[in-house]
């Protein structure tokens, strides 16, 4: 990006020295300064260092285009979790989607937990009356319950059994 910046800077200043001497040239020539051909040759080196100009700015916005391709944004706030791929890796070939990384998203944290049909009905009756409520969370490695949360919503999900 650096060496296109500096390519486009340099591209200028010859625009700049060949626009002043066509100029002068020009001004010389009505005048029978010079030859015809000094003057074709100062117009060619003016449309030729505008044309230098025209390709390195191309050549900036390209790089920055490949620059913009190496950014990774993510459509939500969290922490990650499992790297898929390495750097250097080619991802992403012939049009296939190469997931990057697994993001947990951690605000809002989702907890999904499984209940007794007892503990089920209760939490549902006390969720109806109170439309959302504080529990208290944690792990079979925590001690206790650390986690403060607010509960909700309940989801009941009924397995199709067949009888045997």
């Amino acid at each position: 990006m650096e060496e296109a910046q500096a390519l486009v800077e340099v591209r200028r200043a010859e625009l700049f020295k060949a626009s002043s001497t066509f100029e002068r040239m020009q001004k010389v020539f009505k005048q029978g300064g010079i030859s015809e051909l000094e003057f074709i040759r100062a117009k060619s080196d003016y449309e030729q260092a505008k044309a230098n100009l025209s390709l390195a700015l191309s050549s900036l916005k390209q790089a920055q285009i490949n620059l913009s391709y190496t950014q990774i944004k993510a459509p939500i706030d969290g922490k990650t979790d499992l790297n898929r791929v390495d750097e250097g890796d080619l991802v992403g070939v012939l049009g296939a989607k190469t997931p990057l990384v697994s993001i947990i998203q951690d605000n809002p944290l989702y907890v999904i937990f499984y209940a007794s049909e007892t503990e089920w009905l209760k939490l549902k009756e006390k969720l109806d009356v109170a439309k959302g409520f504080q529990v208290d969370i944690g792990t079979s490695e925590d001690e206790g319950y650390p986690y403060r949360g607010r509960l909700e919503f309940l989801l009941l999900r009924w397995m199709n059994l067949q009888p045997q």
